[in-house]
């Protein structure tokens, strides 16, 4: 006759094993704390990541990924994803890497995408992603990878804080507008690759701090970058740039009227340039840099004239 230990111990083994099996093979069904995907369950507390890199995914990304409030690693690249990034993705602040490339994604980032300030690895190559790139905030950024999508706009000057940033390769998008100055505090990078974009006006000449300081790979072909291009370059390193729109500036910073003087008259041109309702104003009206032609650029220039 079986002794009471022994019924004890069998019922505390039966208990045992089938806790671990719920544990290992758990049943999504009518348990909140479970989120099934891609025929896997996972439990919404304790998930860090979703690993399924070349798994023949098809399909919209599940609105589900972003219930996972510990989540630290996306990674889907070389699916057939399809569709936009889910909106909440920005919720996941302990999020680390997003790997999502190679797939054929598309639409703008969600505006909260770059709430996520743990960002270390961001890999969106290889889609057809479109829309601008707001200013952010990402201290532990290494790796931005957003090339051969179709983003556009300007690139934010908030690059630099993004202290330890390695590598920016943003080449085939439609970016626009200046190279931002910001990107000379970006002390560890090691490649920036934005060719085959639009961007234009001068390459600022802090690029060069990257290249002889730490030996930065640069390459900025098939832009609209204009001349007198920084010594540090090489030809292979600018290679063609379309220049028909390039503007040549004063050679005395002001000097709208181009009478040699910085003076009232040039404060006047500066005002009437951007109120008139034609497009007057070209990079040379940019006092203060800032891709912007406004109020701040008439009080710059009125400083230049009370300094001299």
């Amino acid at each position: 006759m079986m002794s009471l230990f022994l019924k004890n111990f069998l019922l505390f083994f039966i208990l045992y094993v089938f806790s671990l099996v719920s544990f290992l093979y758990p049943q999504c069904d009518g348990d909140t704390m479970y989120v099934e995907l891609w025929d896997s369950c996972y439990h919404r507390i304790s998930t860090r990541e979703l690993f399924y890199p070349y798994a023949g995914l098809e399909g919209d990304i599940p609105f589900e990924i972003t219930l996972f409030p510990e989540m630290q690693r996306i990674i889907l690249p070389g699916n057939n994803l399809t569709g936009e990034i889910p909106d909440p993705i920005g919720d996941l602040y302990n999020l680390q890497v997003i790997d999502v490339s190679n797939n054929q994604l598309e639409g703008e980032l969600p505006p909260n995408f770059w709430n996520s300030t743990r960002l270390e690895l961001i890999l969106l190559h290889n889609n057809n992603f479109s829309g601008e790139i707001n200013n952010y905030n990402l201290p532990d950024l290494i790796t931005l990878r957003i090339h051969d999508n179709n983003f556009s706009g300007y690139f934010p000057e908030s690059i630099e804080t993004s202290s330890i940033l390695f590598r920016i390769l943003i080449y085939n998008n439609q970016f626009s507008g200046l190279i931002p100055e910001t990107i000379g505090n970006l002390s560890n990078l090691n490649t920036l690759s934005i060719f085959n974009n639009q961007f234009s006006g001068l390459i600022p000449d802090v690029i060069c701090n990257l290249i002889d300081e730490q030996g930065t790979a640069v390459v900025l072909e098939n832009n609209q970058l204009c001349p007198p291009y920084p010594e540090c370059l090489y030809e292979g390193q600018i290679g063609f740039q379309m220049t028909s729109s390039c503007q040549l500036c004063p050679d005395i910073v002001g000097d709208f009227t181009l009478d040699g003087v910085v003076n009232v008259l040039d404060v006047i041109t500066l005002v009437n340039c951007i109120i008139s309702e034609v497009d007057e104003c070209d990079v040379c009206f940019d006092m203060n840099e800032d891709q912007v032609i406004n109020i701040i650029d008439i009080v710059a220039l009125v400083n230049l004239i009370v300094d001299n």
